[in-house]
């Protein structure tokens, strides 16, 4: 029987914590602020959802956990994982993480592959490096790491090059990669695009298998019917920023931000009339070289006003949980 005097137990520190992240790139036409003042915590076996249009800054946040940026990039916040802030870490300690605690699922395998080596090679590579295998043993591992993906013929295809691989059978491989070395953090960048619709499940199955196992996952893609069947919370991103974040299922049911409601009206849906157009958001993203004042979303917005064009709407909590930047949810609510 528990009393008052039994001890609280204490709340585990986030894997992932993410503080006003920017991400910005020097060109010679100016300077693009990809990533603008992200915050985010991520717990271990949970899942979250970055959604937004392209150029939204989904991918960029991504490879700057993972400090996978070009020279021309500037990195400002903070990036927590485990306890240790990876912004401005050393590239040789960021390698002790990456493929071990932390991995990315590239969109493309295509490009996420090497053409030159074999399947096995590419998986072994990364046991040999981080754990000191040796060629045989590492073998043992990738043809074990492809059973738990699920790959057809496991073995046959150990031997095999990426361009003899269908595309979902690439997609797997992958995967197998960034989980092959046991990180507690998944990264996935778009990792069912391109692949018909039966093989978008089974890739969406294996990641719900990792995330049951205790695997948390950060997932961006285009596609809100994916994040309604995997992610336990969302982050939708305009132009470099968070207008809205929550737990799925609330920011489904009852989207606030006019951007996240124009994304769930454009998505088709089995009980529409028969010939009904779908409703699209009218005109294109800002460009983050000339960003308007005010809010971006301003000038597709149908309910903008006068405040909404002049002053940036701050990023405060919802009634009901979660949060949105919009001046029409939060009247008043200018910076400070």
């Amino acid at each position: 029987m528990k009393t008052s005097l039994d001890p609280v137990p204490e709340k585990s520190p986030p894997l992932l914590e993410i503080s006003r992240l920017s991400t910005r790139f020097r060109t010679p036409h100016g300077t693009v602020p990809a990533v603008d003042g992200i915050s985010l915590s991520l717990s271990a076996g949970e899942t979250l959802g970055i959604v937004g249009e392209s150029g939204s800054g989904k991918s960029q946040t991504l490879f700057s956990i993972m400090g996978l940026l070009p020279p021309n990039a500037e990195v400002g916040g903070s990036i927590r994982f485990e306890g240790k802030e990876l912004v401005g870490l050393a590239p040789g300690e960021l390698n002790k993480l990456r493929g071990v605690r932390l991995a990315l699922i590239f969109q493309d395998p295509m490009t996420a592959l090497n053409p030159y080596l074999t399947v096995e090679r590419q998986l072994s590579e990364v046991l040999q490096y981080h754990r000191g295998l040796s060629r045989r043993q590492a073998r043992g591992e990738a043809l074990a790491a492809l059973r738990r993906v699920h790959m057809p013929e496991p073995a046959r295809q150990l031997d095999r090059y990426p361009h003899q691989l269908s595309g979902g059978m690439r997609q797997r491989v992958v995967i197998a990669m960034a989980m092959i070395g046991g990180p507690v953090l998944l990264l996935a960048d778009e990792p069912t695009t391109a692949l018909d619709v039966t093989i978008q499940a089974d890739i969406l199955d294996l990641l719900a298998e990792l995330c049951a196992a205790g695997t948390a996952i950060v997932l961006v893609t285009h596609d809100l019917g994916v994040v309604a069947r995997l992610c336990d919370r969302v982050l939708v991103l305009y132009a470099g920023r968070v207008v809205e974040e929550g737990l799925t299922r609330d920011v489904f049911h009852d989207p606030r931000h006019p951007y996240t409601q124009g994304l769930l009206a454009a998505i088709p849906r089995l009980d529409d009339d028969v010939g009904r157009p779908r409703k699209a958001i009218e005109g294109q993203p800002p460009d983050l070289l000339a960003l308007p004042p005010g809010c971006a979303f301003a000038a597709r917005c149908p309910l903008a006003d006068g405040v909404c064009r002049t002053a940036i709407p701050r990023l405060l909590p919802r009634v009901g949980g979660g949060a949105v930047a919009c001046h029409r949810e939060n009247p008043g609510a200018v910076p400070s």
